[in-house]
């Protein structure tokens, strides 16, 4: 009984420690000001902004009001619910929002040790697993960009799927509902509890004495994706997926999961060479040693990869990073058996993790940057000129010798003008596809960030913004604002 409470209190001790670790580190975040699409779609007040039914019936963002096209045919009206939720709670207060995101963040790290106790992971072992995730660069997506909260939640509701799959079915189906309405990558899980159900159930019967007992274990997962789909099916007349994307192209599936594979190991883009390796390592390492959980993360990972062939940017890590991890956890548990391995192998997971934390803080630092710029210009807009008409298109002028369609991306330094694909790995860990995804008209994405700011500041949707480095202007109704780096605004003409 006492031995008993000592593990408790141990476990307790051990679970503070993690929080305040990854606190410290992750908790920049909540300093990040918001992403262009979050002040856009959720926080600034528009027209048929709060809508608590027609998100089941309609999709999860109204582009309309911007006289944008929309990209995709998404519903997700738990996603929805959330962000209107938090714009009347906090309104333009940016760590309001950050708190689900990070809350969500913790539980799937706490759910993931969890797994990996339940599956013979030893605890000092699943408790660093647990922190390597939490750690992890390409985790901090979710936390400065608040829409990527919903790969979190697939995540989270595969992870309590999987840690009371079979047993407690009904938390099984909320799991899998919460990730469902929450984005449509939820459609694998069906597939990971099936994995899940071959390779840790009924191994000591035939597989044909235990087809019945899986088929109706996994008969209600399979059932409420099904009227997931029936039910999307329905809301779009049959429209299915994002209009720019072809799902289940092979062609270059390889090519993809190289790319996510040199991401997880946090190298730059395109290591094909060392995702062989990898690959092939890990492959004969589940042959050798026949790791379950080893296996298990394999499957997890080219399972959650298949549907699309875009998954390659790091918006869609969430899950495969835990599943990187599960794999990590499978491989050491067997390296922890041989004793003379086993202190050098704890030296360099605490290592790993002292390293994921410096860039994951760094990281986090450089996408405050990228957050504070457009929120600083709007602030000083404001000061000089506190009220402007409606359609008002702002140009922001800058030194001729600096080209504003070079501002790719959400970086923008105003000493250096770097391109933050550009930047080393410690401040920019992975390619962000932002850098061409929003680029219209060669109309670069800062551009989109200093527009949303200022609307948000001026309450006005109808306001626009312009980068140039020519003080002329086509328009009749406009205001040139004069922008040297480091300096203050300046008015030239109304």
């Amino acid at each position: 009984m006492k031995g008993m409470k000592n593990q408790i209190t141990n476990s307790r001790i051990l679970n503070t420690g993690l929080v305040i670790w990854i606190s410290i580190v992750l908790g920049r975040s909540f300093f990040i000001w918001f992403d262009w699409e979050t002040v856009r779609f959720f926080v600034q007040t528009r027209p048929g902004q709060y809508r608590w039914l027609s998100p089941w019936w309609s999709g999860w963002v109204d582009l309309s009001d911007y006289g944008i096209e929309v990209a995709s045919q998404t519903i997700r009206p738990l996603m929805t619910w959330s962000f209107q939720i938090e714009s009347l709670l906090f309104g333009s207060w940016a760590p309001g929002y950050h708190l689900l995101n990070f809350a969500a963040h913790l539980s799937c790290m706490f759910l993931l040790i969890r797994f990996l106790k339940k599956h013979q992971i030893s605890q000092p072992l699943a408790m660093l697993s647990g922190l390597l995730f939490a750690l992890h660069p390409l985790s901090t997506q979710p936390l400065w960009i608040l829409g990527d909260r919903a790969e979190v939640f697939v995540l989270l509701g595969g992870l309590i799927a999987l840690n009371w799959y079979p047993r407690k079915q009904w938390i099984v189906a909320a799991g899998l509902f919460t990730a469902l309405y929450s984005k449509e990558t939820a459609i694998t899980i069906p597939a990971w509890l099936l994995l899940y159900d071959l390779l840790f159930l009924d191994k000591n019967i035939s597989f044909v004495k235990s087809l019945k007992k899986r088929l109706y274990r996994l008969l209600p997962s399979f059932g409420l994706t099904a009227g997931y789909l029936l039910h999307r099916t329905l809301v779009f007349s049959g429209k299915g997926g994002y209009r720019s994307v072809d799902h289940l192209q092979f062609d270059y599936y390889f090519d993809v999961v190289s790319q996510n594979i040199a991401w997880l190991l946090t190298l730059p883009h395109g290591h094909t060479l060392i995702a062989l390796i990898v690959i092939s390592f890990v492959i004969l390492f589940s042959l050798v040693f026949k790791s379950k959980m080893v296996l298990f993360g394999i499957g997890w990972f080219f399972i959650f990869l298949l549907p699309t062939h875009n998954l390659c940017n790091k918006w869609y890590l969430c899950s495969s990073v835990a599943e990187f991890i599960a794999i990590l956890s499978g491989i050491c548990q067997q390296l922890l058996s041989f004793e003379y391995l086993r202190k050098p192998l704890y030296i360099a997971l605490y290592v790993i993790a002292t390293w994921f934390s410096f860039t994951s803080y760094a990281e986090l630092y450089h996408q405050q940057r990228n957050a504070d710029v457009p929120r600083q210009l709007a602030e000083q807009l404001k000061k000089i000129l506190p009220d402007i008409p409606q359609d008002t298109k702002v140009r922001f002028v800058l030194p001729a010798n600096l080209d504003p369609y070079e501002l790719k991306g959400h970086y923008f330094d105003p000493s250096s003008f770097i391109v933050k694909t550009d930047k080393t790995p410690i401040e920019s860990i992975v390619w962000d596809l932002n850098s061409t995804r929003y680029l219209k008209d060669m109309t670069p994405v800062w551009t989109r960030s200093v527009e949303a700011a200022i609307q948000l500041y001026y309450n006005d949707i109808s306001l626009r913004v312009i980068l140039t480095s020519s003080i002329k202007s086509k328009h009749q109704q406009h205001v040139n604002i004069f922008y040297q780096p480091g300096k203050e605004l300046e008015l030239i003409r109304n």
